[in-house]
């Protein structure tokens, strides 16, 4: 089943997952989130092993239907999610903040860390 968050943010430039990947300690440092090392390798790896659908997305669909990961940094009741935008070819991130303040100081910081050049 795919879940489609409150907010999505394409992200142009990215072309791998391990750039996401690398900023997630940071994001989690900047809200105060506790997470494991672990955790965060297990994330990783498991969305290393997930198969892309051969089969095209539906005309009717619009393109946000594969999400590959999440990560829950836990304390802060904040779900990131990692998505590839099948259409445009561009990753994507995706969060659930319990409030508006928590999502702009982060869409803020997710800027600053996964600034393209």
């Amino acid at each position: 089943m795919n879940q489609k968050p409150q907010k999505r943010n394409i992200v142009e430039g990215i072309e791998h997952m391990g750039s996401f990947y690398r900023a997630m300690p940071a994001i989690a440092n900047f809200i105060e989130a506790h997470y494991k090392e672990e955790e965060l390798e297990k994330t990783y790896h498991d969305f290393c092993n997930i198969e892309q659908p051969e089969e095209p997305l539906p005309d009717e669909h619009d393109g946000y239907g594969v999400w590959w990961t999440n990560w829950t940094l836990k304390g802060k009741q904040l779900n990131f999610t990692i998505c590839f935008e099948k259409y445009e070819g561009y990753f994507g991130w995706a969060i659930r903040c319990p409030d508006e303040e928590t999502y702009y100081k982060v869409k803020e910081f997710m800027g600053t860390v996964l600034r393209v050049d």
